[in-house]
């Protein structure tokens, strides 16, 4: 795993470690004769009750987001957020 990071920091990984750590939890699992339910990854029973919970918890953590957290930390340092970093982006889908 150091490794990975290493050639990561000489930029010898091509676009992200994501991949090559998916590989080695998967050899690693193999060579201990554990199966990934073993370790919690499991299909869902219920497919619509999963994604009807997914989608309303990112509705409410969004509305969290932009009715708590971003006013509250304008209030606390006296100014809104500084996204001018992100103009370029501005009509580029």
């Amino acid at each position: 795993m150091v490794s990975l990071v290493l050639a990561d920091e000489r930029r010898l990984v091509p676009f992200s470690k994501t991949p090559f750590y998916f590989v080695l939890a998967w050899v690693s699992l193999y060579v201990r004769g554990v199966g990934w339910r073993g370790v919690g990854f499991a299909l869902p029973r219920d497919w619509r009750r999963s994604v009807a919970f997914g989608v309303v918890s990112g509705v409410v953590l969004e509305i969290f987001s932009s009715r708590i957290v971003e006013p509250g930390l304008a209030a606390v340092f006296g100014r809104e957020a500084d996204l001018s970093d992100f103009r370029p982006l501005v009509g580029n889908a």
